[in-house]
């Protein structure tokens, strides 16, 4: 059942890599284009770290998906955000915030605490 789990979740973070790179328009500027960049990285950083946690048990099944219904929540938003093709400043530093956020949370829900118990506390 576990190793179902933890399969599932795998296979739903692999599944959300359909992030701006989706839908970029050609009315992309150079800059909306360095944002998006940004963006896509943290987005891979933050589905690398879930999968790894999950992976090497640092994180538990609740917890993982506690952290995908966050990162799909931010996702959502993006996508609206590029409706128009492009990222206003505003979009921007609220997604890359939000992402970093979920990183550093995801980092922190990774510890073992001396007590044994893996994720978030």
């Amino acid at each position: 059942m576990k190793k179902t789990l933890i399969l599932f979740a795998l296979f739903v973070v692999a599944s959300l890599g359909v992030s701006a790179q989706t839908v970029r328009s050609n009315r992309t500027l150079p800059s909306d284009r360095q944002a998006i960049n940004q963006i896509q990285q943290l987005d891979q950083e933050v589905r690398t770290k879930i999968a790894r946690g999950l992976e090497r048990e640092m994180i538990n099944p609740t917890d993982a998906m506690r952290l995908l219904n966050e990162y799909q929540r931010i996702q959502q938003r993006e996508r609206q955000y590029l409706t128009n093709g492009r990222l206003n400043n505003r979009e921007t530093r609220d997604l890359i915030y939000d992402l970093e956020s979920l990183s550093r949370r995801i980092t922190l829900d990774s510890y073992n605490d001396p007590s044994g118990r893996v994720g978030r506390r």
